[in-house]
């Protein structure tokens, strides 16, 4: 496919990596030419699920050192193949989860998609859906994982995590406060007013 006029080569697994065929979120692509101008070249990507945004940062940037942390191990052996197929360099996945505190957790699956975007760690996040299956999944505070994260001012923070921004701001705090990193982060809707939970956090 072409993102941003760039060949990308899209691997088919089973039914993974389907809708990779047709991208969306084409905002993300204008945001990050935006920011281009003051990009450091280093890219944190939080929630990286099968490697919709990392396409999309080699599709803009020409220098990027790329490092993402993704805990369902599915997407995470996919986005590996998509790395190694387009030979992204410098570009690295981390199979674990960002949070508050280093545990084991469970990952809520809403739909039978092995991939299922809307998985959340959050336990009530969707009490509207029915959980589908569960997965346990690592997660670490950010203090354990310096060796990651990019010491320089100007890198990009991407976090995507379906409810549990709170705990992954809380966990790289120190890091935000020291770096200033560029903060792409989606925070889903509320929607009513009588919906607390999302509220409060």
């Amino acid at each position: 496919i072409l993102v941003n006029r760039r060949k990308i080569i899209i691997p088919i697994t089973a039914k993974q990596g389907l809708t990779n065929i047709r991208l969306s979120d084409s905002w993300m692509t204008e945001v990050l030419k935006k920011i281009k101008p003051i990009f450091n070249n280093h890219f944190v990507d939080v929630g990286v699920n099968i490697g919709q945004t990392l396409v999309k940062a080699y599709s803009v940037f020409d220098n990027v050192h790329y490092i993402g942390f993704e805990p369902n191990p599915v997407c995470y052996n996919y986005s590996k193949q998509l790395i190694e197929l387009n030979e992204f360099s410098n570009c690295a996945i981390v199979p674990i989860g960002i949070g508050a505190k280093d545990e084991v957790v469970q990952l809520l699956f809403f739909s039978n998609d092995t991939a299922d975007s809307s998985a959340s760690i959050i336990k009530d996040f969707r009490d509207e859906k029915t959980v589908v299956k569960k997965e346990f999944v690592p997660v670490f505070h950010g203090k354990a994982l310096t060796q990651f994260l990019p010491s320089k001012v100007g890198s990009i923070l991407k976090v995507d995590v379906e409810g549990a921004e709170l705990e992954v701001i809380e966990g790289l705090k120190s890091w935000i406060n020291e770096t200033r990193p560029i903060i792409i982060i989606e925070v889903l809707p509320v929607y009513t007013v009588e919906n607390k939970f999302r509220l409060q956090r």
